[in-house]
């Protein structure tokens, strides 16, 4: 493997470069990531251990607009995903207690792109997304801790919103999960 250094340069700048000077990756005072080696952009090391540049990952161009998709194969390696079926990644999930509602909303333990959950009935929750789906034609996916529960949306779909029940005899539940999917 070839020598590479990590080493503050004359300006302070953090540099990480082959020894010869023709490849080097650089943060600077700015904190600025500059990489070095050409007039390409996207960044490698071979099997030598020396960095290497080029201006292309996975057929599409790495420049100021980058356009990436899950299902580039990149990605999917990444996922350790195989095969050509698509990948559709979750664009909401929460976990939340539907058992503690002040002021007609639950408590959420955790969540990604939920920006609230309403108590509408016993039972019957509303999740609201911080950034609406794209369309109303999403999968609302849910599950409970009690074994006897189940979570299913249940009818009000929106972009910005879905209504699920938590079918437990009419009552709340502590701990319900939902996961939209698009």
């Amino acid at each position: 493997m070839a020598d590479r250094t990590i080493k503050p340069d004359d300006t302070n700048d953090l540099v990480l470069q082959n020894n010869d000077g023709s490849a080097k990756i650089e943060v600077n005072e700015a904190q600025t990531v500059v990489l070095t080696g050409g007039s390409t952009t996207a960044l490698t090391i071979d099997t030598d251990g020396d960095i290497q540049i080029a201006n292309t990952i996975d057929a599409g161009a790495i420049g100021s607009a980058v356009t990436m998709s899950a299902n580039q194969a990149c990605v999917k390696t990444a996922l350790n995903a195989s095969g050509s079926p698509p990948i559709y990644a979750c664009r909401a999930w929460v976990n939340f207690d539907g058992a503690d509602s002040t002021a007609g909303y639950v408590a959420i333990r955790a969540s990604g792109n939920v920006s609230s959950v309403a108590d509408d009935d016993r039972g019957q929750y509303t999740v609201n997304f911080t950034t609406a789906m794209t369309a109303d034609t999403f999968a609302a996916v849910g599950s409970a801790r009690d074994p006897r529960l189940a979570v299913a949306s249940s009818g009000n779909i929106t972009t910005s919103n879905v209504q699920v029940t938590c079918d437990l005899g009419g009552s709340d539940t502590s701990h319900a999960f939902v996961a939209i999917f698009q």
